[in-house]
């Protein structure tokens, strides 16, 4: 039997007058890549965000291996990785520096941070301040922070964004592992059919969801 790892019932979220999710249903299970895929505004972002506890419903239930993150948000996110959009950090703070104190939050085991620095491609900047790097280097460190600690459920917001052809492959590479490890992992993408490049996810087994007007598209949320 199939161990949903995340699962959505009937989640609706209203943003005062405007209605962001409706109705929305779907489940993602271990071993397995779900892609969220339409425009911009479609409500994927609004999806993750429920899912790491970010945003709590107006109706419907989220729960996260078998837990509610909005209810028992420790325990629901011990385990999960999440990379917001935009990705955001310190502008003061160096590369390692981050990276450090998160791997060290996580639980992460002793020189992971190191590792998936040189993963990333970051291993030369570590000591460079997030101020004086671009845009696809924040976007991997983001990612590598999301990697960190070994979590058993990737929450991933337009993971390929601002990633050249070799960071996509890096990615793609990671996610095919999680996969093969038996992690859920559940994205976005804004690209029109999803698993073309430059998304990248046409060398993934992924599942598709179509998202528009905040409702899943066809009924095969699980």
């Amino acid at each position: 039997m199939r161990e949903v790892m995340v699962r959505l019932s009937g989640v609706t979220k209203h943003f005062g007058d405007f209605t962001a999710l409706q109705d929305v249903s779907l489940e993602v299970g271990a071993g397995e890549i779900v892609a969220l895929l339409g425009p911009n505004g479609a409500g994927k972002s609004t999806v993750l965000r429920s899912v790491v506890g970010l945003v709590r419903p107006s109706a419907g239930r989220v729960e996260v291996l078998g837990l509610d993150p909005g209810r028992q948000p420790a325990r629901a996110l011990a385990a999960v990785g999440y990379l917001p959009q935009p990705v955001r950090f310190p502008a003061t703070l160096t590369v390692m520096e981050i990276m450090t104190f998160v791997t060290a939050m996580r639980g992460a085991v002793n020189g992971q941070a190191m590792r998936l620095l040189e993963e990333a491609g970051l291993e030369a900047y570590r000591h460079q301040p997030v101020a004086r790097c671009s845009g696809g280097m924040v976007q991997k460190l983001g990612l590598a922070i999301a990697l960190a600690g070994d979590p058993r459920v990737l929450v991933l917001d337009e993971p390929t964004s601002s990633l050249d052809s070799e960071g996509i492959r890096w990615l793609c590479g990671r996610l095919r592992q999680a996969r093969a490890e038996g992690k859920a992992v559940i994205l976005s993408s804004h690209y029109p059919g999803g698993l073309k490049d430059p998304g990248g996810f046409n060398l993934l087994p992924v599942r598709p969801l179509h998202l528009a007007g905040g409702r899943l598209q066809g009924g095969n949320g699980g």
